[in-house]
């Protein structure tokens, strides 16, 4: 264990010879390397943040840390992933004006007949679902949560409800004008019918396997809300914004990683992280095999694999 080492680059010998890992004052040879550097690495800020202007004060959730912190105005929030409906959720218990430019998503209950969300990703078979059910191994949309106060619902029809303007994508950006695409509407349906389908999936489970361990009632079907107004432009000006948060996503830094193991778009190319260069593995990925992949409470199983395979290896 070599702690407060970084390592500046990765590179394949060559042959039989593995890898060396080049550091600051020297540098490892390795037969295996597990590339565990997790899967949010860059924030994902979209070219269009460029044409913004420079009166605005630009972030992303890596910096971000409370909303004493912004100035004062109206803040705008591009991204309804976890990141973007919590930051929102903040400044609007705060007492902010917020916009929310929404993203596709997913919504499930915190909490489901006294069970948590993540028993029920368990119980449902959720988690054991690989990425390779899906087609051309795009994993579905983000699960939007939260485990503020010890965690609650989130539904970005409630903060819409609230007091927050909730919007469609962001599009494109001129002279302090946003486009905006009209479909914001069609997102939280989704989610909502994302939402409909975990607890239906939760009622059938109960039905076949009994009500062992349940402490709470079924909560019946939540109140409908009603949709929200639809903007094809968002003038930064006019709303008085001063502050957008682009929670875009986020990309890969493996810039260091001198050997082509990388699809088009930059992604690791891996199968349950193992990759086509013997004895080079990744972990720890999100969706690397299953939703688990990424947490901490999944990592495990995928480590365990890594470990047979390269087992296997030497005694071959």
């Amino acid at each position: 264990m070599r702690e407060h080492t970084e390592v500046q680059g990765l590179a394949a010998l060559g042959g039989d010879e593995g890898f060396e890992l080049s550091l600051a004052d020297g540098s490892i040879r390795a037969r295996n390397v597990v590339i565990a550097t997790g899967p949010f690495q860059l924030p994902r800020i979209p070219a269009l943040a460029h044409e913004v202007p420079r009166s605005v004060m630009q972030l992303d959730p890596t910096r971000y840390r409370r909303p004493e912190a912004l100035p004062e105005g109206a803040v705008l929030v591009v991204g309804s992933g976890a990141s973007g409906t919590q930051i929102a959720d903040e400044l609007l218990r705060a007492g902010r004006r917020v916009y929310l430019s929404v993203s596709r998503h997913r919504r499930v209950p915190r909490r489901f007949r006294g069970k948590d969300a993540y028993w029920w990703f368990e119980a449902l078979g959720r988690f054991a679902q690989t990425i390779d059910t899906f087609p051309e191994r795009q994993y579905p949309p983000s699960t939007v949560v939260t485990g503020v106060n010890g965690g609650y619902d989130v539904d970005v029809r409630k903060l819409a409800a609230a007091g927050a303007k909730v919007i469609g994508r962001v599009t494109g950006a001129s002279a302090g004008e946003l486009g905006v695409q009209a479909n914001a509407n069609q997102i939280l349906d989704e989610a909502g019918q994302a939402y409909a389908s975990f607890v239906a999936a939760a009622r059938d489970f109960i039905t076949r396997c009994g009500e062992d361990g349940l402490t709470e009632a079924d909560p019946g079907e939540p109140e409908p809300l009603p949709g929200v107004q639809e903007v094809d432009s968002l003038s930064l000006r006019v709303e008085g914004i001063t502050t957008i948060i682009w929670a875009t996503g986020y990309a890969y830094d493996y810039g260091w990683v001198r050997i082509p193991v990388f699809d088009a778009r930059g992604r690791p190319a891996q199968q349950r992280g193992v990759t086509a260069v013997p004895g080079l593995y990744f972990l720890g990925l999100h969706w690397m095999h299953t939703f688990k992949s990424g947490l901490l409470s999944g990592v495990g199983a995928d480590a365990e694999f890594l470990a047979d395979r390269m087992s296997r290896g030497r005694q071959e």
